[in-house]
């Protein structure tokens, strides 16, 4: 038989060698989805010094449903970029429209 403090060495630098593996295999795996997630992430538009926002970063930064962006632009509320078929907005001009909107509120209740 074995020295039983030999044998615990041996297998706590099992379990070492087994922990390595697996943190590996995860940073690998990490690694994987996030090249697979860039690939297929649309580049992004850039005006000025900064980049276009999709709608669903306008929904985001409003906090509101993923359809009010396009709600917004058909009633002619919040202006945008057509770039072929999809939409695009100036980070600026949804600020604008924030601003707009927080005055418009202001002015209803009587300036308070």
């Amino acid at each position: 038989m074995g020295d039983p403090v030999h044998e615990r060495r041996i297998a706590s630098q099992r379990t070492i060698e087994v922990g390595e593996r697996q943190d590996s295999v995860e940073r690998r795996g990490t690694e994987r989805r996030q090249s697979d997630h860039s690939e297929t992430r649309p580049a992004q538009v850039v005006v000025g010094a900064e980049v276009l926002w999709t709608a669903a970063d306008v929904a985001r930064f409003l906090r509101v449903g993923r359809n009010r962006p396009y709600e917004l632009v058909e009633r002619g509320h919040l202006s945008c970029i057509w770039i072929g078929q999809r939409l695009r907005f100036d980070p600026a001009k949804v600020r604008e429209f924030l601003e707009r909107q927080s005055e418009t509120l202001h002015l209803r209740r009587g300036g308070r």
